[in-house]
């Protein structure tokens, strides 16, 4: 039975078919927000710049730098006990943050880098149909 066919008492969650339950879409972000994420993304690119490009001894001095913020000195910490800890973990996860996760690459070509050949079904006939099947269960062991 589906939820068009139980009784209204029946039906399980308070939406309704059809109806998106979330009309107006995730809501905006307060212009402070917004302004402190623009402001920041700099700041963490520069660290994160300085942090990738540093050697442990420069990461450990801006760890227990009095003078260092608060963001710079977290993010040298995390990567400074990832680098001590050996923990691959945290320190991908850091580097994630920072310069975003590498694109995964697929390749979409034929054979020796061709395009990739392709038929409408509808346009080949029954008879090749019928052969290319036969093909592929003699060579599955089948038929």
């Amino acid at each position: 039975m589906s939820a068009e066919d139980r009784p209204k008492e029946k039906r399980r969650g308070g939406f309704k078919p059809g109806v998106s339950g979330n009309p107006g879409g995730r809501p905006k972000l307060p212009p402070q927000v917004k302004e402190f994420k623009r402001l920041t993304q700099g700041i963490v690119d520069d660290i994160g710049f300085l942090v990738i490009m540093a050697d442990e001894k420069a990461i450990y001095g801006i760890v227990h730098d009095p003078e260092a913020s608060v963001l710079k000195k977290w993010i040298a910490s995390v990567a400074l006990s990832g680098l001590q800890d050996g923990n691959m973990d945290a320190l991908d996860k850091l580097l994630n943050r920072l310069i975003g996760k590498p694109k995964d690459r697929i390749e979409h070509s034929g054979p020796d880098g061709k395009p990739i050949e392709h038929k409408n079904v509808g346009e080949i006939d029954d008879a090749v149909m019928d052969a290319r099947i036969d093909e592929l269960l003699s060579k599955r062991g089948g038929k």
